[in-house]
This record gives structure tokens, C-alpha cells and sequence, in this order.
């Protein structure tokens, strides 16, 4: 039943199998879906068991690292059915933010590409096996030096203070690398830690991609690199390498 329970989600992402599953449902099969995977997180982790969950649907295009809300009420549901109230509910386990930090990012293109077409279109329309494809270029390409950071548990008495709580932990265990802060002073013309804009400049220059598809992509790909310095700055987090 658990195994069962487990695989069906639309949206989660288990340690244990590893397996992400997406799929259309009506809002009442959706909603029938959530409780069950609630009711599931309980069970595992009163069981002592420890759950990961992603913070939202994907790794972020943007290099801007968020908490999707919508994640902790479904996780709080079956709090709510046995009347715990939301703060009381995750104060009861170990809620640990956790940051993984990649030096180069291994589909910086692919996702450029993919916003470029946004801006320009408005919408973008993956191939049937463009996931698959980005999925093992992602797990080939080189990303340099690769560090993951868990932080001190947070916990909140509301929704909004514990999603805050996550996303600072998230961001603060972000390890900077000299491309994030070179991208940061090309962007905002300023020179943190003197490093001016040279190590990012290289690193545009040895992308294998068109010169065209360069002026493409190029805002985006410095957003990528630089959304992480951005969000230490804007949630007074120091900024360091």
C-alpha cells in the first residue's frame, strides 16, 4: 500500500525509489491524490524514516531558488485532518533545507533556449523526448566542483514564516563560485571581490553554440549564474566565496 501510495503522486520526489511522477488528473482525483501522499509523509516519518522533498516542480531556469508553498499544504493536510495546527505539525519533525551548489550549470543552453522562446513566443513546447534528453546531458556534463549543504532544521507557526525560513536556509547554504559573482558584476556593472567579469566571459566564449544563438541566450545564461548572488543580497545573507 505505502509502495503504491508513494508512486502515484503527481509531484513528488522520494529518496528511496528516486522516481518523479507527473500526470493530468481532475481536481477531485488531484485532491484524493494529495491526501494520500500526506497521509504517506506522515506514516514514514512517525516511523522514523526520513522523506526528501523537492521544493518545487524542477530545477529552477532562472537561478532564482524558491519554496512553492503549495508543497507544505499538501505535505500539512493530514495535520489538519487530526486537528494539529500547521506549526504544531511540522514542529514535530526535522524540517532540514537543503542546497545543492554546482560550479557550471550542465544545461545552461537548454534552458536559455527554453526562456529565449518564452519571451519571444510566449509559450514553449518540449518534444516528446526533450526531458529524457536534458535529464542525460545533465547527468554527462561537466559541473565542476559540485557541493551539498544541509542546514540547521527550521520550523515556523505559519506557512509563510516556514517557507521563508526554507528558502533562507536553501540560499544561505548555496555554495558561490567565481562564475555566480563574475556573472553578478557583468549584470550589475560592480566588481565583488574584485573579480571583475573575465572568468564569465570566458566561460560564454567556450559555450558550443552559434555566435547568434550567444546573443540569444546570453541574458539569460547571466541569470542563471548570477539569480543565486542575487538572493543571498536580497535576503541579507553574507556573500561570500
Amino acid at each position: 500500500m505505502r509502495e503504491k501510495m508513494q508512486k502515484s503522486s503527481p509531484w513528488m520526489t522520494f529518496l528511496k525509489a528516486t522516481v518523479a511522477v507527473r500526470f493530468q488528473k481532475t481536481d477531485g482525483e488531484l485532491k484524493d491524490e494529495m491526501y494520500k501522499q500526506s497521509k504517506y509523509i506522515l506514516q514514514e516519518l512517525r516511523d522514523g524514516e526520513s522523506v526528501w522533498i523537492a521544493q518545487s516542480a524542477g530545477r529552477t531556469k532562472n537561478g532564482i531558488d524558491r519554496t512553492y508553498n503549495r508543497i507544505l499544504l499538501m505535505f500539512a493536510l493530514e495535520g489538519r485532518k487530526q486537528r494539529i495546527s500547521f506549526g504544531d505539525y511540522f514542529n514535530e519533525f526535522s524540517v532540514v533545507p537543503v542546497s545543492i551548489s554546482y560550479e557550471k550549470e550542465p544545461c545552461e543552453v537548454q534552458k536559455a533556449k527554453e526562456l529565449y522562446v518564452k519571451d519571444k513566443k510566449g509559450s514553449y513546447k518540449k518534444t516528446p523526448l526533450e526531458d529524457l534528453f536534458n535529464i542525460g546531458a545533465g547527468l554527462k556534463a561537466d559541473k565542476g566542483n559540485v557541493r551539498v549543504n544541509f542546514s540547521e532544521p527550521v520550523s515556523g507557526k505559519d506557512l509563510s514564516s516556514l517557507t521563508t525560513k526554507i528558502d533562507e536556509g536553501v540560499i544561505g547554504g548555496y555554495k558561490l563560485s567565481k562564475l555566480n559573482v563574475s556573472a553578478y558584476n557583468l549584470k550589475h556593472d560592480d566588481d565583488l571581490f574584485g573579480l571583475g567579469t573575465e572568468d564569465i566571459n570566458n566561460h560564454l566564449q567556450s559555450l558550443d553554440i552559434k555566435p547568434k544563438q550567444l546573443g540569444q541566450y546570453q541574458s539569460h545564461i547571466l541569470n542563471i549564474y548570477a539569480g543565486p548572488v542575487e538572493s543571498k543580497k536580497e535576503f541579507g545573507l553574507e556573500v561570500r566565496l
